[in-house]
């Protein structure tokens, strides 16, 4: 078996994922924008790749809970196949030393962590417009509250 191959692929599934967890981000209420109506954020990715690379204080709890629980769904609507598939490209799966293939709970929860930790990947590496870079240089909220 080639390893480096399965291990691209798993890791082209996990970037879909992330994708699909991008998109509804993107769609929730402009209403979430915790940073007033001055602010020039677009919507709630934009947030995040904010708080991402400036690491601005915010109440980081409840969005991490909230995109946790946009990576979860996905994860609950996978068959038990993919999820198994996933889970095997997982640093967990690596330290497994049972015999049978675990599911469930625990191969849902690593599988949001992976997921998650892709969004945040994305968030901190992705090509940016130029006045989210500006906000981002000018040090954003900093600017706004002044």
């Amino acid at each position: 078996m080639n390893f480096a191959i399965l291990s691209h692929l798993l890791k082209e599934k996990y970037s879909r994922y992330a994708k699909r967890v991008i998109r509804c981000l993107k769609r929730w209420p402009k209403e979430a924008i915790p940073f007033g109506d001055d602010c020039p954020l677009k919507n709630c990715w934009e947030v995040v790749i904010f708080v991402q690379r400036t690491q601005e204080p915010l109440d980081w709890e409840l969005w991490e809970e909230s995109i946790r629980d946009c990576c979860r769904g996905f994860v609950e609507r996978m068959s038990l196949q993919e999820q198994t598939l996933l889970w095997l490209g997982t640093d967990e799966c690596v330290a497994y030393d049972a015999v049978d293939v675990p599911h469930g709970e625990p191969v849902q929860d690593t599988i949001t962590a992976e997921i998650y930790d892709h969004v945040m990947s994305e968030a901190n590496n992705c090509v940016i417009p130029k006045r989210l870079q500006k906000y981002i240089d000018e040090d954003g909220l900093r600017e706004v509250d002044a």
